[in-house]
């Protein structure tokens, strides 16, 4: 990281849609800072490639982005929902029609899903400045 007067660039995070979930920025397993829902979180970086992150909890973190600051510069990354938490009404569903014992199955393959899938419940992408 850097300062802003010493050529260093800015990453600006904008978490889209209202939540209450705090998103922590990561760039190599090091915690840059808090975005907040709604907003827009800008973080000074050295120029060059990072490869960022956003995590709310253990399941929900989003994809690795590489993005490249230039000196000096700006980019902007997004924070979006792909909806896939209301996915969770198909094991309830299962639950219901089928019984207990597949809806704790399906309930089971759903959490699988969102810990092994980085950016299954939330994707990260560059916008244009």
């Amino acid at each position: 990281m850097g300062t802003e007067g010493d050529g260093s660039g800015i990453l600006m995070v904008r978490v889209a849609g209202p939540g209450r979930s705090r998103f922590r920025i990561d760039s190599g397993g090091t915690a840059l800072g808090w975005a907040e829902p709604g907003g827009t979180t800008p973080v000074v970086l050295a120029p060059g490639t990072h490869r960022i992150r956003l995590r709310a909890a253990r399941f929900v973190r989003t994809n690795r982005l590489a993005v490249d600051v230039p000196a000096g510069g700006r980019v902007r990354v997004e924070l979006r929902s792909t909806y896939l938490i209301v996915l969770l009404l198909v094991p309830i569903a299962v639950a219901v029609f089928f019984g207990r014992t597949y809806g704790l199955g399906a309930m089971a393959l759903f959490s699988a899903t969102l810990y092994g899938v980085p950016g299954a419940a939330v994707r990260l992408r560059a916008v244009a400045a």
